[in-house]
């Protein structure tokens, strides 16, 4: 039951599911442990160990480029999962004048931590869900994230306090930097010239800081541009809209014209619940939208079920991830510099596991089958004799 439950809210919530990487907290935990059981003593270690608030900052940071996934194919979300990215960073440390360099090498390093981390999660945990369920990435890569981030949080609790007491000082140390770095692409002209970058960078940090929240991921800032549904066209167009519209009045129609029927038998009542139920799911969905919860309120719906979603060993992508740290702190830009292809974005392994990813159209096609089949069944006509009709 928990198996189709799942399959039907992927169905349901095609429209607004986003991707986003290893969620706040799994980076924390991630990071955590690998300072913990570092051995060597490398520069890049050393940045770490002396401002780890820094090194975390300068890690999630990374991932602020999470509200572009879809835009312009992704390109600036790739830019800064990008190796190139993570040794502009290194390069530019120090440079801003507004942090000391020892801080500003944290951040740095923080940012090619990053990437070690998503690394494994983008071409090997995602892939994997994508092979097992048969779904494309951008419906399963967020339940098998979120499934990794239930893990991590329901067997470490204490990294939502270590997130909680990061002050806002924390954030500022990198900022400046990440901003500089960006400055060097022209897939953030646009951000730059716009204005618009200050208003993305504090709004993701506002929603990293709510990770601590329950039923937040805290990369809500994804979602921030998708939530209302009219007022974001380029995200939800208008087919889609009008669609989603369309089905929630069919619901409704179909559930009123079966509960004024009379003489109603069971497959009448089984109906009533089933049609009814996707009414209300739609109306609540579309309150969410227009309220700004829409995202909150999807976390909140499916992650009892996203612990369904396969992503083999939970335990060994985490530990590779942090291996790939200590490879990163042994190797430095070194280790950035060999994974160009797949880098840590994972677009062109995932564009690949696409390739295999079909059962989502068998789902719909079985879904929208079993509904039309039910509208069949409560609304059919009994065939009526033409001259008992036409019997003057």
């Amino acid at each position: 039951m928990k198996k189709i439950l799942f399959i039907l809210s992927i169905v349901l919530l095609l429209s607004i599911v986003n991707v986003s990487a290893f969620f706040p907290l799994t980076h924390k935990y991630e990071q955590n442990i690998l300072l913990e059981t570092y051995q060597g003593n490398s520069d890049f270690y050393q940045a770490c160990i002396k401002h780890p608030d820094a090194c975390y900052v300068g890690n999630v940071l990374t991932d602020l480029s999470v509200a572009w996934y879809y835009i312009n194919g992704g390109e600036n979300y790739i830019v800064t999962h990008s190796p190139i990215f993570a040794i502009k960073m290194l390069e530019n440390a120090g440079t801003t004048g507004e942090q000391p360099k020892d801080i500003e090498m944290a951040c740095a390093v923080g940012s090619g931590l990053h990437a070690t981390q998503d690394f494994q999660s983008h071409n090997f945990m995602i892939p994997f869900a994508i092979k097992n369920s048969g779904l494309p990435n951008s419906v399963i890569h967020v339940f098998a994230e979120q499934h990794l981030d239930t893990i991590v949080v329901d067997q470490h609790p204490e990294v939502k306090t270590q997130l909680n007491l990061l002050s806002n000082d924390s954030w500022n140390k990198c900022i400046p930097l990440i901003k500089k770095t960006l400055r060097g692409f022209s897939e953030y002209d646009d951000e730059f010239s716009s204005g618009k970058l200050d208003n993305v960078i504090y709004t993701f940090v506002e929603e990293v800081q709510k990770s601590v929240i329950p039923d937040s991921t805290g990369y809500d800032i994804s979602f921030q541009n998708k939530v209302s549904l009219f007022g974001k066209l380029d995200f939800l167009s208008l087919p889609v809209i009008l669609l989603y519209l369309s089905s929630m009045l069919l619901f409704l129609l179909l559930t009123a014209l079966l509960i004024f029927r009379k003489n109603k038998g069971i497959i009448n009542y089984i109906s009533i619940f089933i049609f009814g139920a996707l009414f209300v799911f739609l109306v609540w969905f579309l309150i969410s939208a227009f309220s700004g919860t829409a995202f909150t309120t999807f976390v909140s719906v499916i992650k009892p079920f996203s612990n369904l979603a396969p992503i083999g060993n939970a335990q060994s992508h985490i530990d590779a991830s942090i291996q790939n740290g200590y490879d990163f702190f042994d190797e430095g830009e070194a280790w950035l510099i060999a994974r160009q292809d797949p880098d840590a974005s994972g677009f062109s392994t995932l564009h690949e596991a696409d390739e295999g990813s079909y059962l989502i159209y068998v789902y719909i096609v079985a879904i929208l089958g079993i509904l039309a089949l039910l509208i069949y069944f409560n609304f059919k006509r009994n065939k009526i004799k033409v001259r008992d009709t036409f019997n003057f």
